[in-house]
């Protein structure tokens, strides 16, 4: 007996069927990609779903989603559509923070909030799960939502700007350019200076021989020396005088 079914929606499990036309495995479940009619042929052990077949997200896709957790180490979107004719099929993705931006990011919540839209695309698609990127100009933030009141906020390149309590808050806007720019180190506590021609250990004189090194001090040629030997061979330092 033939069933409809919504994409999305599961038909049966991994291990009772394989996934047959116009159906995909998500966590252990077959599920449809698109509106029809569902089959599952017990001779054949096949899943599969009779109606308009609909071209799932691939790698390489643009897609568009929700902020709904963002974490130290990754950013969870919810999926609502892909660019062009693409479906999207599966709902949960991630921004790992290797994927945030160009820019180096320190707290993933300069970037993205709870609530934001983003434009991302789509970078790695397996089992576990979708990996986005949002590196470079064109993906990013493409609405954001205040933290404090949430109400829509307004970009100005650099900062974003709450347009009912007046709140500045960072975010990873679609259209800022974020090319990397290696952090500069402060001059004053070593910079990119070469340290060895400002006190190293070729000029101090602990490890040098021209500034106070052994040679400059040996034995034989300092006045201070514990012995020091006449021409007889006897020493002129603790010894009896003849």
């Amino acid at each position: 007996m033939e069933k409809t079914i919504m994409p999305g929606e599961a038909l049966t499990t991994e291990e009772e069927f394989l996934a047959g036309k116009n159906t995909y495995v998500e966590d252990g479940l077959i599920k449809s990609t698109t509106f029809g009619n569902a089959n599952l042929d017990h001779a054949t052990k096949e899943a599969t779903v009779k109606g308009k077949s609909i071209e799932p997200v691939k790698e390489g896709d643009v897609v568009f989603g929700v902020i709904t957790n963002v974490k130290d180490n990754t950013v969870m979107v919810e999926l609502k559509r892909g660019e062009g004719e693409t479906k999207v099929t599966r709902r949960n993705a991630q921004i790992p923070v290797r994927n945030i931006s160009n820019e180096f990011v320190s707290r993933t919540r300069d970037f993205y909030r709870i609530g934001d839209i983003v434009k991302a695309k789509v970078n790695r698609i397996d089992d576990y799960g979708i990996d986005l990127e949002t590196k470079g100009k064109g993906l990013g933030v493409i609405k954001a939502y205040c933290s404090k009141c949430r109400h829509e906020m307004m970009s100005n390149q650099e900062k974003m700007k709450c347009l009912d309590c007046g709140s500045i808050e960072d975010r990873k806007w679609f259209e800022k350019e974020d090319e990397y720019k290696p952090r500069e180190r402060d001059d004053s506590r070593g910079g990119f200076r070469d340290r060895r021609s400002f006190g190293g250990r070729d000029n101090r004189g602990h490890g040098g021989r021209s500034f106070g090194g052994r040679n400059d001090r040996g034995r034989d040629n300092r006045q201070g020396g514990r012995r020091n030997f006449n021409s007889n061979g006897r020493s002129n330092f603790g010894g009896r005088s003849r």
